[in-house]
Order: C-alpha cells, then structure tokens, then sequence
C-alpha cells in the first residue's frame, strides 16, 4: 500500500472511531447495559423503550432487581411488553422522575399492567394509552396488575383500562392489592383521568384491596374517569362492586382510606354495592374523604361514601353529588348500610335529593344541610383538622388543595330558595343559578380555566344554545349562567391544561366532570 492509500485509511479509520465516539455520546444505553450502577445514588438510567424491554426480559427471567434502583429519564412509548408475568415480579425501586410511557398491553394473562406483579417501590410515572386484560385475566392495573407488597406514589393515569372477564378486578392504579404476603402496602397521590372498565371488581384507583395481616393504606388519591361495568355478566352466585377509589376493601390487618376525592362518574346499574369512594368495606378506618361524582344506579347498597360499611369506623367525610337509586334497596347519601360507627359526615342535602337514610341502622349519623350551610367555615368545627375552608367552597383536603380534581370538587352549585320552599335537585321549579369558582395562581403555579357548560351525549352545545362561560384566571374569579327548568342532560364542567408541566398534564388533555345528572323537573 503506497503512502497516499496508508493515508486515506488512516483518515477513514479515525473518521469511523469519532463516529462511534458520537454515537456512544448520543445513544445513553444499548440492548444489554444501562447507564449507572443500580444504586440509590446512581440508578440504572432507562432512556428508550428498548431499556424497558430489556428490563421486563431480564424480570420475566426471574431477576426480582430486589433493592436495585431505577429511573425514568424521558418520556418513552410505544410499549407493549410487561414488567413481570403471573410468577415473577419486580421488586426493585422504579423513579419516573415525571415523565410519560405510552402503553399498548393487551394480554390474557392473570396479572396485567406496565407491572404485571410488584413488591417493590415504584413512583412518579405518568401512563397514556391503553391497558387490556382479556377474558382470561383477573386483575388489571394500569400502572400494576397484582400488588404484593411496596409502595406506589404520585401516578397520573391517563390510560383506559379494561378488564374483559366477568370476575376481573380492575383499577385505574392498581388491579389488586393484597398485603400480607411480601410487607405492608402504601398507595398514595395518584390520580387517574381515564375511563376505567372492568367486571366484578372495578374502581379509579385500586380495583380490590385486602390484608391478611399488616398494614395497607390507600390515601391523598383523586378519581375523575368514568367508572362503568364491561358488559359481561358477572355470575349469579357472585357479588359485584364498582367505586371511585377502591370497590372492595376488607378483611384483616391495619386499613385506611384517608384524603381521598371522587369527582368521577360511577356507572353502576347492575352492581349490587357502590360508593363514592369504596363500595364495601371491612374493618377499614375511612376519614376525610369527599364525593363529588354522580353515582348511577345499583341492584342493592348505594352510598355517596360507602355502599356498605362493615365493622368499620367512618369519619369527617362529605358528599355533594347526585345519586340515582336504580333498584337499591340500601341507600344514603354517606351510606348505604351501616354496620360500623359514623361521625361527622355531611351531605348537600338540595344536590343530594335523595335525602337521608332507608336503612335502620343509619339513623341520626350523617346530617344534611343546604348548599350555603356547608360552604366557607361553616363546618370548620365539625370536620377532622385536615381540610381547608374557603368562602363559597365546599370544605377541601388540605393535601393537594389546588389539585385540579380537588377544587372541581369543591366547586358549588347553588339551588334558590323560592319562598319559603328550599329548592332541590328533584324538585326544581324555577331557573336556578350556577356559581364557579377559580383561583388566583401565584407565580409558580400554571394557570388553568373552568368552563361550565351543557353536555348532553358526549358533545358541548355550540354557545349560541345556552353558552358555556370561560373564566380565564386570575382576572377573573366568578361566573353565573342562569339556567332554565328542564329541558337538557347534564351541567358539566370542563377543566384545560394548556401547558406541560401542571401534575403531568400535557397541552390540550381535558377532564369533563359531570355536577349535574339528568333532572326530573315538576313541569
């Protein structure tokens, strides 16, 4: 080889070392390695949907990575594989840092979701996309399928979540928790937006819980999806329960449901048992929760909290939404049947129209009063420390106060007294006024808008019909519409994020929340 080749091989040879240089710079991890170590202070970095994949391979291998670390450095998707299968299971530590996974399960597995099965710790994923279980599975998450043991904290789900078989629990978190196998069980700040369907067992956050020993907490998490029913029927012999946090909580061990707020819709016809927040519970202390969200018929127990509270202790909780009985037969606005103790809970006694109790065990344990009489500071001496009392607000948890979900909740409708007679859902007779309310955003926080608006069938009428009103923050704190008697669906509101960073929402994501159902108006 003459000089003048020797040169330009030389020239190519280091040309193709800076290449590979570039692409090592740019390509932070390759299929076989990750970026770190694996410890607390330097996690395993997963950049792409290929690291993920590699750690669902080397999960479903039989590798648990028990107290090994990982971290979410961008938003990642299409993913298909799950973390874990029916016998192995993750139980390291997981950081999303915040960032987004688009998912695409669709399994017949017994355990679904971007976990299948966890005892570990895993935090701060926002999901998009869908999670489905076929008609083989049973519990179907959209963050995870079976939960053993571990924590799970401040998850956004933005995914539908469907489980197609008649015994499947389904929520919009976690399918099932059970603790007592592998450790206690800490679910806490997660919020799902996304519609949320399942069969026996079906909620926005965890679809069952139960302990056979230790502690298990589901706390400070937000509903506003639709909670409905797949359609297959769940059979005879069997009960069924649908709800906005967890349908059915029970059993042994130290449980509690605390600072949890439903302003989802629960479609529940042919459920025997559904709450606001839990359709049945079992030795569960439950306190300061609220209910905002319609609840739509059931076979049997219908509470605004609770559908059925057993041997357990319910406190400082209220309910300002519509419920429509269907066939039950035990119904209130806090509880549907009572076999614990309540104290201090609260109803909107004109939204609320079915009024109290039918049932002989509730009598004199939660009190309605009108609209203005739970607003502001009124009940400050009567609900436990943790809420927050605002002028013309409903009382709010003090955990995550101006969390989207939690101020539609405390948002009012205001019903008029004609004479002497205080009006109420049922009984509406004249036009009656809606108030919103929006908050002063200080200068770290992301304003956003509430739109009040008529939205019967899935669609807003265009505002030559009956407008709705935009209150763009902060210029603006209050609205009314008055609205006539009769003649539309529902009142909704619905909620903008136009930026990326407000709690994980992305630019252009819309909740719809529902205050009003359908209305039998006196002609």
């Amino acid at each position: 080889m003459n000089n003048y080749y020797q040169k330009v091989f030389k020239k190519v040879l280091s040309l193709a070392g800076f290449i590979a240089v570039l692409l090592a710079i740019s390509t932070p991890s390759v299929e076989g390695q990750w970026n770190g170590s694996g410890s607390i202070t330097d996690p395993y970095e997963i950049h792409s949907v290929a690291d993920l994949n590699m750690l669902a391979s080397n999960v479903n291998a039989g590798n648990s990575y028990s107290n090994v670390y990982f971290k979410l450095m961008r938003d990642i998707g299409i993913v298909t594989q799950m973390i874990g299968d029916d016998v192995n299971y993750f139980a390291g530590h997981f950081d999303g840092d915040n960032h987004k996974i688009t998912v695409n399960i669709n399994s017949n597995a017994t355990n679904v979701g971007l976990f299948s099965q966890t005892s570990g710790d895993i935090e701060s994923i926002i999901i998009d996309g869908s999670v489905v279980g076929g008609n083989g599975s049973q519990n179907i998450g959209g963050i995870v399928g079976q939960m053993l043991s571990g924590h799970v904290h401040f998850f956004t789900n933005l995914a539908e979540v469907t489980g197609a078989g008649p015994t499947s629990s389904v929520g919009g978190i976690v399918g099932i928790a059970i603790c007592g196998y592998g450790g206690d069980i800490g679910i806490s700040g997660c919020t799902n937006n996304a519609t949320i369907t399942g069969g026996q067992y079906v909620a926005g956050i965890v679809g069952r819980a139960y302990s056979i020993g230790g502690s298990l907490v589901v706390r400070l998490s937000r509903n506003a999806g639709t909670i409905k029913g797949n359609g297959t029927s769940v059979p005879a012999d069997l009960k069924s329960y649908i709800a906005g946090i967890v349908s059915h909580f029970g059993n042994a061990g130290h449980m509690l449901l605390h600072g949890n707020t439903n302003i989802g819709k629960i479609l529940s016809s042919n459920f025997n048992y559904v709450g606001g927040i839990v359709a049945f519970s079992e030795g569960v202390f439950i306190y300061s929760c609220s209910n905002a969200g319609i609840l739509e018929g059931a076979k049997n127990y219908v509470g605004g909290i609770v559908g059925w509270l057993y041997a357990d202790r319910l406190e400082g909780c209220i309910n300002t939404n519509w419920i429509d009985l269907g066939t039950a037969q035990n119904y209130g606005a806090i509880v549907g049947l009572n076999n614990g103790v309540v104290t201090n809970c609260y109803y909107d006694s004109q939204m609320c129209a079915i009024g109290g109790i039918n049932n002989q065990y509730m009598q004199g344990q939660a009190e309605g009063l009108p609209t203005t009489s739970m607003l502001g500071s009124n009940l400050q001496n009567l609900l436990p420390i943790d809420w927050i009392f605002e002028n013309n607000l409903y009382p709010r948890t003090i955990y995550y106060s101006n969390h989207p979900v939690v101020l539609l909740a405390a948002a009012p409708i205001y019903l008029q007294n004609v004479g002497t007679i205080m009006e109420r859902l049922n009984y509406v007779t004249q036009p009656f006024t809606v108030s919103n309310w929006n908050p002063n955003p200080g200068p770290w926080q992301i304003p956003f808008e509430y739109w009040w608006g008529w939205y019967p069938g899935g669609n807003f009428i265009p505002s030559s019909m009956m407008n709705y009103i935009s209150v763009p923050p902060p210029t603006s704190s209050t609205a009314t519409i008055l609205v006539p008697r009769g003649g539309w669906d529902s009142l909704s509101v619905r909620l903008n994020y136009p930026t990326y960073n407000y709690n994980g929402f992305y630019t252009g994501y819309t909740i719809i929340f529902e205050k009003i159902v359908p209305i039998n108006v006196r002609p």
